[in-house]
């Protein structure tokens, strides 16, 4: 089964209305095809935008029915090993996400593959 980390972007599109990727992955990971999970910067940034509180509820409820990944001691240091001496221009929030992905060996779900260039390993899933 492909573990699937669901970028910020993919979120932020479900709360706008564009709910057919997410709701596609949903559907995938209930006929055990994908595992959907979320990587606990994506919860920071979600809940530091402008969330409504309904908005806020229902991403709380969707997140008790999903993983989400911690930056612990193991990935922390995973991530900072992967970058030790290369020139890589990359938001922290988005090399952590992407760096998730890796580390749990899965794809990484985004609109916006141009924020994770340069990240090695990095799968990507089209879906």
């Amino acid at each position: 089964m492909k573990i699937v980390v669901v970028d910020t972007d993919i979120w932020v599109d479900f709360f706008r209305g564009k709910k057919e990727l997410l709701e596609e992955l949903w559907k995938r990971q209930l006929e055990g095809k994908v595992r959907v999970v979320m990587s606990v910067v994506t919860v920071m940034e979600l809940l530091t935008g402008k969330t409504g509180k309904k908005d806020e509820k229902i991403l709380l409820g969707m997140m008790e029915e999903l993983k989400v990944i911690p930056v612990d001691y193991r990935l922390a240091r995973f991530a900072g090993e992967s970058k030790r001496g290369k020139k890589i221009n990359i938001a922290l929030a988005d090399y952590l996400i992407g760096m998730t992905a890796v580390f749990v060996k899965g794809y990484l779900v985004t609109r916006n593959k141009k924020h994770f260039e340069g990240i090695a390993g990095l799968k990507f899933l089209e879906a």
